[in-house]
């Protein structure tokens, strides 16, 4: 699977659980994805550790690549429970789409490996550019796949 510019699918309100939303500004580094993580904890109270953890990572990597690309300058993180599915979204003010780096390509990079990992580990993820200059990246998680704990 690949990333795709798709318009952003309207889930059934009724079915939705509370959103848990942070805006980031310029912050220490640790801090925006400390913030997603505890919120995510929280949230998915109740699912395995490996069903925490796995959203934690991804939502970390979404966050990191917000913040690295845009500067510092703004990132927000959005999440959400839709009956069996988790949606997170990370909004950032960069410009263009993020560029997927073949894991081939240099194994022992630094950086690069975000993408393949939100690609490998989540049900779905694609990128949304709205009119106004904020781009949206996010995923879903089938969170019943992962098991409850």
């Amino acid at each position: 699977m690949s990333a795709v510019l798709v318009p952003r699918a309207e889930l059934p309100a009724q079915r939705r659980k509370p959103v848990w939303a942070v805006h980031f500004g310029p912050s220490p580094s640790h801090l925006p994805g400390r913030l997603a993580r505890e919120m995510l904890r929280g949230g998915l109270r109740g699912f395995g550790p490996d069903t925490v953890h796995t959203a934690e990572l991804l939502a970390t990597e979404l966050l990191t690549n917000a913040l690295t690309h845009a500067g510092g300058r703004f990132a927000a993180f959005h999440a959400a429970r839709y009956g069996p599915l988790l949606l997170v979204t990370v909004t950032d003010r960069a410009p263009g789409f993020p560029v997927r780096v073949s894991t081939d390509e240099n194994l022992c990079a630094e950086s690069g490996r975000g993408l393949p990992l939100v690609d490998a580990l989540a049900d779905s993820w694609g990128v949304h550019l709205p009119e106004g200059g904020v781009k949206a990246v996010w995923f879903l998680l089938r969170l019943d796949d992962l098991g409850r704990g």
